[in-house]
């Protein structure tokens, strides 16, 4: 569970305890990493990887392995609004990736059927 807090609870708390920021500082990185991934992504890769690599960091295990989700409640305009692609667009990848047997969809969910084949579509082929 996600909590937040106001800027004056935040400092308080990391007054009080101020071992949290090394564990504060971790996550801040961690978040900046993802954002600059998400950006470096958006500028080079295709759709198919970018949709993949979302629905992997979506489910939890991106990296890890066992520790997916294997059904995500994500309607295709919000991936599209994430991932900034038309939903047409994210309508046909994830058709492809269910053809391939990776996904199933159903209404405003997905299923990870293979995550490993959902990892392979995430690759992008170097020449």
């Amino acid at each position: 569970m996600t909590e937040r807090f106001a800027s004056k609870e935040l400092a308080g708390l990391l007054e009080r305890t101020p071992a949290y920021w090394h564990a504060f500082g971790l996550l801040l990185a961690h978040k900046l990493r993802l954002a600059f991934e998400a950006i470096e992504e958006a500028a080079l890769l295709p759709a198919a990887p970018r949709v993949a690599r979302r629905l992997l960091l979506m489910a939890g295990g991106y990296g890890e392995p066992g520790a997916l989700r294997n059904v995500l409640k994500a309607p295709q305009e919000d991936l599209a609004m994430m991932l900034a692609l038309s939903r047409q667009t994210i309508n046909q990848v994830l058709k492809h990736f269910e053809a391939q047997g990776a996904l199933k969809l159903r209404y405003a969910e997905i299923e990870i059927v293979d995550a490993d084949k959902l990892r392979e579509q995430s690759l992008v082929e170097r020449i």
